[in-house]
């Protein structure tokens, strides 16, 4: 492909682009490549990637201990709405603060 503006005259193929200006000199650049698993598709990868993890530290639980899990949920169920609530949104704010931290380095 040969594009054309007012004083050069651009060829670009897949691998550089070349640039041949009104003096004769030719510049030679290589083209910057798309990273793999860029943008929000990375983004995106790695939230599915984390929610994995949570299933699978669950079914984790469940495996190894299934006693102990079905003991704390005997517990949960005994605890007020109030109570659930103030606990998740400990948890909640522990984790999301946990969570900045890790991304921010």
């Amino acid at each position: 492909m040969v594009l054309s503006c007012s004083s050069a005259m651009i060829r670009s193929c897949n691998t550089c682009v070349t640039t041949v200006d009104a003096r004769s000199s030719v510049r030679v650049w290589p083209m910057p490549r798309a990273r793999a698993g860029s943008g929000s598709w990375r983004r995106m990868k790695e939230l599915l990637a984390a929610l994995c993890l949570v299933v699978v530290i669950e079914g984790l639980l469940l495996f190894v201990v299934p006693g102990v899990w079905k003991r704390a949920a005997e517990q949960l169920q005994a605890l007020s709405e109030q109570r659930l609530r103030m606990t998740g949104g400990i948890i909640l704010a522990v984790g999301l603060a946990a969570l900045y931290l890790v991304r921010s380095q």
